[in-house]
Formats: structure tokens, sequence, C-alpha cells
């Protein structure tokens, strides 16, 4: 196909629940940002498979990790959040 699609994701994703009902978690997690992240980058996953596979024609989508870089989201959390989306992007790659 000619056509491709690059969503940008992130490991985090894995760090999110499996079943999700979306309106249901973003309530119940309003206060933890690292998994409103998580469920974010793991809708991101979700769009770019769902397009590969309903798209009306032709076309390669993927989501991909950038990498981890140290942000605001992680202060306080550093060692213990870092070493977690290390080991989870360590399977994927």
């Amino acid at each position: 196909p000619s056509l491709r699609i690059t969503v940008v994701s992130s490991g985090g994703a894995v760090m999110s629940p499996h079943k999700l009902n979306w309106t249901e978690e973003f309530k119940r997690v309003r206060k933890n940002d690292f998994l409103k992240y998580a469920i974010t980058k793991r809708a991101n996953v979700l769009f770019a498979a769902g397009l590969q596979v309903h798209a009306n024609r032709p076309l390669t989508a993927v989501s991909v990790h950038p990498g981890f870089i140290v942000t605001n989201l992680y202060r306080g959390n550093i060692g213990k959040w870092a070493n977690t989306i290390a080991y989870y992007a360590s399977l994927v790659a």
C-alpha cells in the first residue's frame, strides 16, 4: 500500500487497564495523571489497529513508541515509572 499512517503512542500504553469503559475509567482516574496518560496512549494503539483493519482502501497504519524522555509527568516517581516503562518498552521493541 502506498498510504502509510503513523500514530505516536508510548510504551506507557501497556500500563492502562485492558478492558476499558472509556467514560467511566476517566472519571475514576481523574487524579492519576499517569493512568490517564496510559489510557490515551492505549487509545492511540487501538486507533491505528482499527484503522488498519477497517479502512476501505489499502493502507498501512502503525503505532510507534518514539523513545523516552523525562517530563513533569514523572516528577516524584521517576525511578519507579522509568524502570517500569523501560521494561515494557523493551518487550515490544
